[in-house]
């Protein structure tokens, strides 16, 4: 049995990129992916590609900014699966965290032991 059968993990930020792969990786391992980013269209799309049948997968347009829209996409994997075991928090409003084009990944303190 895999970790994460019958286990339900909440992805925000599902796009084409690094959410996508998250909730693929769930679903591949047996979980159930419950997908939030903000165009309705894209996550239908996501979930489509990633579970044709929809045994798996549940969407809902949401704006990680709007509290109650959390609650509903929290509310959704509860109704569907039950429970919610994992989230996994992919998206971030570039405006607010100030993004990551200009950040410096080096490490502050490099040791030589």
């Amino acid at each position: 049995m895999s970790l994460l059968q019958g286990r339900t993990v909440v992805v925000s930020g599902v796009g084409a990129g690094l959410g996508h792969q998250v909730a693929a990786a769930v679903v591949r391992d047996g979980g159930n992916a419950v997908l939030g980013a903000r165009t309705e269209a894209n996550l239908a799309e996501s979930a489509a590609a990633l579970d044709p049948d929809g045994a798996h997968t549940a969407f809902r347009a949401t704006d990680i900014t709007d509290e109650g829209q959390c609650e509903a996409l929290a509310a959704l994997a509860v109704d569907r699966f039950g429970a919610i075991d994992a989230v996994v928090h992919v998206a971030a409003r570039d405006s607010h965290f100030g993004g990551l084009q200009d950040a410096d990944f080096t490490p502050g303190t490099r040791s030589s032991t």
